[in-house]
């Protein structure tokens, strides 16, 4: 039996970047995070799809059925499969479906809110073209990974902040990146004798993911190199907290009461306040990115989803 196209496209864009799920990460208690507030505005299509893979894909509870639609012979993207894959679920009466899983399974809305600058995991990022205006560098981006088995440092710039927002509520942030070319070692990056990193500015990674969890990214920053005009040495950036990672479906399913907002007079910095989180040290990958509204989304018929 031929395998359906939807799986071999699946496999393909497995074998492109997939981040670390076994990494931690731990937040103060009453942590605050900052955001410099930008217009909104709609993805477009294939912007949906590459942000909403990959949210899907850094779910703990999502890849039990990514595991499953692997073994399949279906036709249909993931993204799709999954969705019917839930209503029926749902359907059926499975109390396994928690309302986590059918908010992602319906997708996030078009409409995005977007940030100049945030901070998270104890780094204050602006994107590239905020920094035009700034003396400061905070637009570089690690993100610790894994290419076909073997553990990758991405390095990039960071071109937009942007919140998802879904069914019941629910908010996720994501950074959007461009990427140097990491997958040609000499050509698109070199490490020297003392292990300092080199990027080549002029060659940018050839990937459909430009997506990240915000809370995935570590700072860099880079350094001209004097002697080769096309090439920046890397420099970490430092975190008071930041130890790499991820949190669970708990996160997800966070109080809306754990959250104030409160705004300073300048309406565009925004300030989100998680108030009686302790240590958390858990194994998923969703994060501090992720915001409950106190409102819910009206519910729709599932009938009604599946016409």
């Amino acid at each position: 039996m031929e395998v359906g196209n939807g799986i071999i496209e699946w496999k393909r864009m497995m074998k492109m970047i997939m981040l670390n799920h076994t990494v931690d990460c731990q937040y103060l208690n009453k942590k605050v995070a900052l955001c410099l507030r930008d217009t909104s505005r709609n993805l477009e299509e294939l912007e949906r799809k590459q942000a909403h893979l990959y949210v899907l894909r850094n779910y703990e509870e999502v890849q039990l059925f990514l595991r499953e639609y692997e073994q399949s012979n279906s036709d249909m993207n993931f993204e799709d499969w999954f969705f019917h894959r839930i209503m029926q679920m749902r359907k059926e009466g499975n109390s396994h479906i928690s309302c986590g899983l059918y908010s992602l399974a319906r997708g996030p809305f078009d409409g995005i809110q977007r940030f100049k600058g945030y901070e998270i995991n104890g780094f204050w990022f602006h994107t590239k073209q905020l920094e035009g205006n700034r003396v400061r560098q905070n637009s570089g981006v690690l993100v610790r990974g894994v290419t076909n088995g073997q553990n990758t440092n991405y390095y990039g710039v960071l071109t937009e902040i942007v919140e998802l927002q879904y069914f019941e509520g629910k908010r996720i942030v994501l950074f959007k990146c461009d990427w140097w070319d990491v997958d040609h070692i000499g050509k698109g990056v070199k490490i020297d004798k003392h292990e300092f990193v080199s990027v080549n500015t002029n060659r940018k990674l050839a990937t459909n993911e430009p997506f990240v969890l915000a809370s995935q990214a570590e700072q860099v920053f880079y350094v001209k190199d004097n002697l080769h005009s096309n090439w920046s040495v890397v420099l970490n950036g430092h975190s008071a907290y930041f130890t790499d990672g991820t949190v669970n479906e708990e996160t997800f399913q966070q109080d809306a009461q754990d959250f104030s907002c409160t705004f300073e007079e300048d309406e565009d910095f925004m300030y989100w306040r998680r108030n009686d989180l302790g240590v958390i040290s858990t194994d998923v990958t969703l994060a501090d990115d992720i915001i409950e509204d106190i409102e819910s989304e009206p519910e729709t018929d599932d009938e009604d989803l599946l016409l």
